[in-house]
């Protein structure tokens, strides 16, 4: 009967159901206090069960009062619980379809890629451009010493541009010549840690970053553009605690090192 019972429970039934439908097909028709002596489980809690399993078409009640219940035959409950299953599995495999349709959809109708890898300096250098062009909030940039170069010679316009609108631009720089930055001390607070950085990131209103390698090399430049909302702030949390830790050095601009 464990067996049986076994079954039954992978064609549906719980472990309590089986258990009350296996012992009402033994012992024939019965109430539910007759049950519940011969299972010692408490009434309540039979009544239930029988209300479940007359649910699902397993037991039917042969008496109303008192409550009486009959097994149906353990042939037609298990051909009516496989059909059950086979049902659900149709159900599934549509729901699967309908699942695999609506997200292709959606990967073919969207125009903002969570992650996106692009190789070469202009293709890169171009999409930063835009990202910047995009800002309306603030722009938080981590770049090296060698970075600085690449504003001055792509993005400086556009970091003039975004500043006019009223866009924040923070820089956080390991560049050991602080006069190298000065310039953009007109546009952006600087701030300088003293470890080097071997990657740049720069961070747009907190929804969109491109990381970027220090390649000038054009077959070697590779950056990754994300808009993935969790990626994102965990690099926007990395970059406002280390600016929160960098302690002001000067009255000018560029304030403080790490």
């Amino acid at each position: 009967m464990e067996e049986v019972l076994g079954y039954l429970e992978e064609l549906g039934l719980t472990q309590k159901e089986a258990e009350i439908y296996v012992k009402l097909l033994k012992s024939g028709p019965k109430t539910g206090m007759e049950l519940s002596k011969i299972t010692k489980d408490p009434a309540p809690l039979i009544y239930k069960i029988l209300k479940r399993l007359e649910e699902k078409k397993v037991i039917y009640k042969i008496s109303s009062s008192p409550m009486v219940f009959k097994a149906y035959p353990l042939d037609i409950v298990t051909s009516m619980l496989i059909n059950e299953k086979e049902r659900e599995l149709t159900r599934l495999l549509h729901t699967r379809e309908a699942i695999i349709r609506y997200y292709e959809s959606y990967v073919s109708n969207r125009n903002d890629l969570e992650f996106d890898v692009l190789r070469g300096v202009k293709s890169t250098m171009n999409l930063l451009s835009e990202v910047i062009e995009r800002a309306e909030y603030t722009i938080r940039l981590f770049i090296s010493e060698e970075s600085i170069k690449r504003i001055y010679q792509w993005h400086k316009i556009y970091y003039e541009r975004a500043y006019t609108r009223g866009v924040s631009l923070k820089i956080l720089t390991s560049a050991s010549d602080l006069q190298a930055v000065e310039p953009l001390a007109e546009i952006a607070e600087i701030k300088r840690i003293s470890f080097p950085l071997y990657t740049r990131f720069v961070i747009k209103d907190y929804d969109e970053i491109v990381i970027l390698t220090d390649s000038d090399i054009e077959d070697f430049c590779i950056a990754l553009y994300s808009k993935n909302n969790n990626f994102t702030r965990t690099f926007s949390d990395i970059f406002d605690f280390i600016w929160e830790c960098c302690q002001p050095i000067s009255s000018g601009k560029i304030k403080g090192i790490l």
